[in-house]
């Protein structure tokens, strides 16, 4: 929803990459878990790093904008 917005996507560059892909998938297995993958991890694990490299450097992003506004 968020990579909709030229602004937003702008404004956090990181957030229109494959990560952002992922991102989404990962919400909508956990919003919607169904089958035997009910409960389980919804990334792969050698995704995983790289996942989480993506979302604190969105993270950084985010927080050195709300320190600039702010």
């Amino acid at each position: 929803m968020l990579r909709k917005s030229p602004e937003i996507v702008q404004k956090f560059p990181s957030i229109n990459n494959k990560f952002g892909d992922e991102a989404e998938i990962i919400r909508n297995n956990i919003a919607h878990p169904n089958g035997e993958k009910s409960g389980t991890l919804p990334i792969e694990k050698e995704k995983l790093i790289p996942f989480i490299e993506w979302a604190e450097k969105l993270r950084q992003q985010i927080d050195d904008y709300i320190n600039q506004i702010g």
